[in-house]
């Protein structure tokens, strides 16, 4: 990854789990971690009209090696909480000296 790019931060909202009649229940912290050097990337967005009015928005997030991030985490950014879509991968670099991970965030809205 670029450092000289990587200049952003997001707030990390990890849940708490526990277990309610064996199913597995995530609540979510009002206030999170922040977790910086990071570059955050427009990536997709799209309207829904099929039985409601919906937009889905997504953005791709390079991140440091050592960024502690979970599938199952939730980050706030510009004012909207968007939650991890499918894994967090690992993308090495030839020399490693750029390896990043790299995941995708996705809010519905409407």
């Amino acid at each position: 990854m670029l450092v000289s790019f990587a200049r952003q931060s997001l707030e990390r909202l990890r849940p708490t789990e526990t277990t309610d009649h064996g199913n597995t229940v995530r609540t979510y912290p009002v206030t999170g971690t922040t977790v910086g050097g990071l570059v955050v990337e427009p990536l997709y967005t799209r309207e829904d009209n099929n039985n409601r009015t919906a937009t889905v928005t997504q953005y791709r997030v390079l991140a440091p090696p050592t960024a502690d991030v979970q599938e199952n985490d939730r980050f706030r950014y510009r004012g909207k909480v968007y939650q991890v879509l499918g894994e967090v991968q690992f993308q090495p670099s030839p020399t490693g000296a750029l390896d990043q991970q790299v995941f995708v965030l996705e809010v519905w809205s409407g």
